[in-house]
């Protein structure tokens, strides 16, 4: 497997994890800190937390492992074994972990679960299709 197929394999919401503990765990940043705002047409300030960038990052990486379960690869079984790796991880860091018992997390450990669930799903939606198309020829 060369470097940029490990690579692929590799979960990417855990990079949204891995922010989090940074953030919250090693340098002490608090969530409910406003990293900055935007003024709006109608006139009302939007302002984002620390929370609310980690939870748009994590929806964004979602949406890039959703993308590559859509096409399967051999590195698809890796990338499913270390994303449920890395929800049982999440699990136990909000179970067991002081800093990560907050619904951040907590959505972020619900978005790995649904991670795993879709990659899988996703997976063998895939498979039946390819052998109905075999099954044709």
């Amino acid at each position: 497997m060369s470097g940029y197929g490990f690579l692929r394999a590799l979960p990417f919401i855990g990079v949204a994890v891995l922010v989090y503990l940074v953030g919250v765990l090693i340098l002490g940043a608090s969530l409910s800190t406003p990293v900055f705002s935007l003024g709006l047409p109608s006139g009302a300030q939007l302002r984002f937390l620390f929370s609310d960038l980690i939870m748009i990052f994590g929806l964004l990486l979602f949406f890039v492992e959703l993308l590559l379960a859509a096409s399967p690869t051999k590195t698809s079984l890796l990338n499913h074994a270390l994303s449920m790796a890395l929800f049982v991880v999440c699990g136990l860091l909000f179970l067991l972990v002081a800093g990560c018992g907050t619904t951040t997390f907590l959505f972020l450990t619900t978005l790995t679960m649904v991670d795993v669930i879709s990659g899988y799903s996703i997976s063998i939606i895939a498979a039946r299709r390819d052998l109905t198309v075999d099954r044709e020829s």
